[in-house]
């Protein structure tokens, strides 16, 4: 026997050695650049091995190297070298540095899972839509599927995500900032642009974000919704967080594209929605650094006031994410750009969905007149010929808020 039969009969040894070491692990959505085909793996000391659906398998060993860092070498069995890159999700992908191979191995298994998804939805043509697009566009067997770096969520915040009525959270906290006298003539002066700078000059700038924070904070702890007589922060739409709960199993990363302010967002989007702060996109402003009493703070202005809406929002996602959405959720024609800017011309199966406001006794009804926020004509008449899913509240969702 010749040393290359020799040296082909020990490589075929070893992968039939791996493969019977892997039976029983389950498989895995992964590809290999790019092409989804279903592999498993398992780890051995510093050793991952890996076999695929094909019955091809390899075997990885990790060079030393400081423990965890982002960037670890392997080297295969054949002398490759390959650099692990992490995604936030926790999924990885193994880059050849040689010729670029790419290996994607997602951290969870393809396992069904136990609940039911999206238990708050009623059954239904918009339920059953999520579901079947969910699942074309993260199926690795599908001509549908899109790698996971592609997999991005936006989502209005205000009407979409949690009630805007009778007054956008936002503007409630700040007009709870004043005291009652000026209080009551900001709202009889109405909310005009002018009227709304004077309130956020009062209310926002010239403190320090650690404080405005402790603020924001505060009002969470203790204002209560004239309506519902809870705590505003208990108010998040259940359907919703369902949704962005799903769409994180199956690999998505979930942001907030809002007109909101991004640092009153921040305080609390992870506590209530899973999204951090990293990934709210908002409206901003000049924010100052300064030395106080020899401590770095940074101080919250009014300068260059950029207001995260309408056309806005797509400049935004381009600033912060860098990446066109594959899904975009919203409920007004300030999500409109939003919509637009995910669906039209995308090239692969993306996903626009409208939360139209039906309930008038559960929550409110509204649409093209809105006496608060959220006005929803143009995105509405548009939906149809875009493809886009519109949520009838009062139809479509079986609860609107989590227990108390």
């Amino acid at each position: 026997m010749g040393f290359a039969t020799l040296a082909s009969a020990a490589a075929t040894g070893a992968a039939l050695l791996l493969t019977a070491q892997l039976t029983g692990e389950p498989w895995k959505p992964c590809a290999f650049n790019d092409r989804p085909i279903a592999c498993r793996e398992m780890h051995r000391g510093e050793a991952l091995q890996v076999e695929w659906r094909d019955g091809q398998a390899m075997t990885y060993t990790r060079l030393p190297g400081l423990e965890g860092q982002a960037d670890a070498l392997y080297r295969d069995r054949r002398g490759g070298l390959w650099r692990l890159e992490l995604f936030p999700q926790g999924n990885r992908v193994l880059t050849h540095t040689g010729n670029g191979n790419r290996i994607f191995l997602p951290l969870r298994p393809d396992r069904p899972q136990a609940a039911e998804p999206l238990p708050s939805w009623r059954e239904g043509p918009v339920r059953q839509a999520l579901l079947s697009w969910l699942q074309r566009v993260t199926d690795p067997a599908s001509p549908d599927w899109v790698p996971e770096a592609d997999r991005i969520a936006v989502f209005d915040n205000d009407g979409t995500l949690w009630p805007e009525h009778p007054l956008p959270f936002q503007l409630a906290f700040a007009l709870d900032q004043l005291p009652a006298p000026e209080r009551r003539r900001l709202l009889q002066a109405g909310r005009d642009r002018d009227n709304l700078q004077q309130l956020l000059a009062r209310t926002h700038a010239g403190m320090t974000t650690t404080d405005f924070n402790a603020a924001v904070q505060r009002w969470l702890a203790t204002a209560r919704h004239p309506r519902y007589d809870r705590p505003y922060d208990q108010l998040a739409y259940r359907p919703m967080l369902e949704l962005l709960d799903l769409l994180r199993r199956h690999g998505f990363s979930t942001w907030i594209v809002s007109g909101g302010g991004a640092d009153f967002l921040r305080v609390w989007s992870e506590r209530v929605y899973g999204i951090p702060p990293q990934q709210v996109v908002g409206t901003t402003t000049v924010t100052r650094f300064e030395l106080r009493d020899g401590r770095p703070v940074l101080v919250k202005t009014l300068e260059q006031l950029r207001v995260n809406d309408g056309a806005g929002k797509p400049a935004g996602i381009h600033a912060f994410i860098g990446r066109r959405p594959l899904a975009a959720f919203g409920n007004s024609d300030g999500d409109l750009a939003m919509l637009q800017y995910t669906t039209m011309n995308a090239g692969r199966p993306a996903l626009g969905l409208i939360v139209h406001h039906t309930d008038g006794t559960r929550e409110y009804a509204y649409d093209a007149h809105s006496t608060s926020s959220g006005r929803l004509e143009e995105a509405l008449r548009q939906a149809p010929q875009q493809g886009w899913l519109v949520v009838d509240m009062a139809r479509d969702w079986e609860v609107l808020f989590g227990p108390p």
